[in-house]
């Protein structure tokens, strides 16, 4: 927390704030990449859990595969306050929410009215409830199913505090990866809960603007964190070198020279050294050989450092991350194991070396879930895989992804078309993101619809054949729905002409009068 401190004075203010007055606080914490902003809210959220005061938790991470899943934040919120696995079947997934949110909704409405606020937010994140009474004669309206499980969540968050003031800490990292629905919901839920005692902390990059004009909660306080200053970036570096008799001049200046202020380039700059061997470590205490730095290269940049990590591992465990990577920059060990069954061997050495982290919360029933420690390290890995095998591994995980069950298997959908598409499987990628665009159009997902439709199109038009009419028709209907509902009349005006097309290629009078 060197060069932090006043800001997590900040968060500490509010949540005393929160506490005492009992008013809303929402602040949006901006920064670029290494700067911070994770291990500000780590400390933030183990402070507040040594506090005597009595409050609600909740929290949630997107990940860059989240953007694309509708609804994928507020599904990852909730199933973490009422604890349902991603492995967990349907039913179970179903039992456990109804359970959790029944009884929260049913003071003042009454049972019924609470069991339908429950099934449609639940069909809203995912959760299939379509055979529920309350559902199933709105299915068809997407925009309904939408507002009336805003409403109940944002009902469900008032119910909490309600019976007596006791506030809700609601804690987000990683915004800038989150789909529109759930931005969309928490700018809903900062206005219409302003009266609720409730703390909004999220954590972006500034490309959360590029993406929207507006901050994603009402009027939100924001803490914008600068690089280190000369002073702090020194101070930094001696206390991670701490173990370190004397701390030569020559090094905490090369250190910090090339760091530019970044606090996570500097941790990695001195791992990459003691992977090299120029810091050496040992329970006698650490040692620096300063023939070994001057023979060293040293990165210039971050990306640099983070490239020149992998190099010094042993094969299998280099080959192992580098599969990782195929997986995602957060991927499963039984995922890893459907590229190569030995990979999974080399996790803990990759553990030990902080090049990944295991997630224990979370994850599908049966499987471990990992994270690259940071997504610069995942994309510069993911880029020494050699093509000619890049086809091979994608096309392993597209298979296991295909095998998943459970409540959350639909949000994989997206992510298998595009496994697909990286193995040159053009035809399964297709047919996957029209189903993953079905799913989107159901949970009124419309621009995710959409990209999911114009991405299944370009693979089409890749496989080189006009004779997949019904898939052609399946998409340009999907299209026309999803323009429909966002009132784009000209455009849905070509997707109706696109669809008479194929009606007529088809020779089909039934689809001629659906046009």
């Amino acid at each position: 927390m060197v060069g932090r401190v006043g800001e997590l004075r900040l968060l500490q203010d509010a949540f005393h704030r929160l506490c005492s007055e009992r008013g809303p606080e929402n602040i949006l914490v901006v920064a670029e990449a290494g700067l911070g902003k994770s291990r500000l809210l780590y400390e933030f959220a183990n402070w507040s859990e040594t506090r005597p005061e009595v409050f609600y938790l909740f929290q949630g991470r997107a990940n860059p595969q989240t953007e694309s899943q509708p609804f994928g934040l507020l599904r990852d919120v909730l199933a973490w306050r009422f604890q349902i696995a991603d492995g967990d079947s349907m039913h179970v997934a179903k039992q456990t929410f109804e359970r959790a949110l029944i009884p929260l909704l049913s003071t003042g409405d009454g049972g019924d009215i609470a069991q339908a606020h429950a099934h449609v937010l639940g069909h809203l994140i995912g959760l299939d409830f379509a055979d529920s009474r309350h559902v199933k004669g709105i299915l068809d309206d997407g925009k309904q199913i939408r507002n009336r499980g805003f409403h109940a969540a944002a009902q469900m968050f008032r119910r909490i505090a309600a019976p007596n003031g006791t506030p809700i800490v609601l804690l987000l990292d990683d915004v800038h990866w989150a789909d529109d629905g759930s931005l969309n919901f928490l700018s809903y839920l900062s206005r219409v809960n302003h009266d609720v005692p409730m703390l909004l902390l999220g954590l972006t990059r500034p490309s959360l603007f590029e993406r929207r004009a507006e901050p994603p909660f009402a009027d939100p306080q924001r803490i914008d964190l600068v690089p280190l200053d000369n002073n702090s970036s020194q101070l930094l570096v001696e206390e991670l070198l701490r173990k370190l008799p004397e701390i030569p001049d020559s090094l905490l200046e090369l250190i910090t020279r090339g760091a530019e202020g970044n606090p996570f380039y500097m941790e990695e700059l001195i791992k990459m050294l003691v992977d090299e061997g120029a810091i050496e470590t040992s329970d006698d205490g650490w040692f620096f050989h300063s023939d070994l730095l001057q023979s060293s290269h040293i990165p210039k940049t971050l990306t640099g450092v983070l490239q020149a990590r992998p190099d010094s591992l042993q094969p299998a465990e280099k080959l192992a991350l580098q599969q990782a990577s195929v997986v995602g920059s957060v991927f499963w060990d039984q995922a890893l194991a459907a590229i190569d069954p030995r990979a999974p061997a080399a996790l803990r050495a990759l553990e030990r070396r902080e090049l990944i982290v295991a997630r224990p919360d979370a994850g599908l029933e049966g499987v471990r879930e990992y994270a690259f420690r940071h997504h610069i390290l995942h994309h510069v890995t993911y880029d020494t895989v050699l093509r000619r095998s890049r086809r091979e591994f994608h096309g392993a995980v597209a298979i296991w992804l295909t095998r998943l069950g459970g409540a959350r298997a639909n949000d994989f959908l997206g992510a298998t078309a595009e496994h697909f598409s990286e193995a040159g499987d053009n035809a399964s990628a297709c047919e996957y993101f029209a189903q993953a665009a079905e799913h989107a159009t159901r949970r009124f997902a419309h621009e995710v619809a959409i990209l999911y439709v114009e991405q299944a199109m370009a693979r089409l038009e890749a496989l080189g054949s006009s004779d997949n009419l019904l898939l052609r028709w399946r998409l340009f209907d999907l299209r026309e729905r999803a323009l429909q509902m966002q009132g784009k009349r000209a455009e849905q005006r070509k997707a109706i002409d696109a669809l008479q097309e194929v009606a007529d290629a088809m020779n089909d009078d039934r689809r001629r009068a659906e046009v």
